[in-house]
C-alpha cells in the first residue's frame, strides 16, 4: 500500500486528475485492491461465465499521465514487491488516496523508492514541474485545463 500513496502523482499528474478521484466516481479513491469493487485503486474484474479474473484495472491512472513513467513506476513497484516477497493480503479497504496534486507531490517527495527507480535527475525535475503546474493552476483558477494541457 505504500506504493499507492506515493505513485499517484505519477499516474494522476495534473490538478484536474483530482477532480475525478473521489467517492462515487468509480475512480479508485481508496488505496486498496478488490474483486469487482469500482472504488478500489486496483480492481480485479471477473468473467461472469467462469468466475475467474478476466482483467485488472488500475483506476487511478488517467490520460494525462506520461505512459513511460506510469508503466515504469508500476513495474518498479511490482519488482520491488516480488524481490521483498511482499504479501498481497486479502482484499481490504485502505486509506483514501491523495485528494490534490499538492498532497500527491508531497507523498512522492518522501519516496526514496521512486527517486531510485526514476533516477535523481528525472525525479527532481518531475516534482518541480508538477509543483509549477499546481501553482499555476492555483494562481489562475479561471483557466481551463484544455488551455494549459
Amino acid at each position: 500500500k505504500q506504493w499507492y500513496q506515493r505513485r499517484v502523482a505519477i499516474t494522476a499528474p495534473t490538478p484536474n486528475s483530482y477532480r475525478r478521484i473521489k467517492p462515487g466516481f468509480w475512480t479508485g479513491h481508496k488505496a486498496s485492491w478488490a474483486l469487482e469493487d469500482k472504488e478500489s485503486a486496483v480492481r480485479l474484474c471477473l468473467d461472469f461465465n467462469t468466475g475467474t479474473v478476466s482483467n485488472v484495472e488500475l483506476k487511478t491512472c488517467d490520460p494525462t499521465a506520461n505512459p513511460y513513467l506510469a508503466v515504469g513506476g508500476l513495474l518498479a513497484a511490482a519488482l520491488d514487491g516480488i524481490r521483498s516477497k511482499a504479501e498481497l493480503g486479502p482484499p481490504a479497504v485502505g486509506p483514501v488516496l491523495p485528494t490534490s496534486l499538492t498532497e500527491a507531490i508531497a507523498n512522492l517527495e518522501q519516496s526514496t523508492f521512486y527517486e531510485e527507480a526514476m533516477g535523481k535527475d528525472l525525479f527532481k525535475t518531475f516534482i518541480e514541474v508538477k509543483k509549477w503546474e499546481q501553482n499555476y493552476s492555483a494562481e489562475n483558477p479561471g483557466m481551463k485545463d484544455v488551455d494549459v494541457y
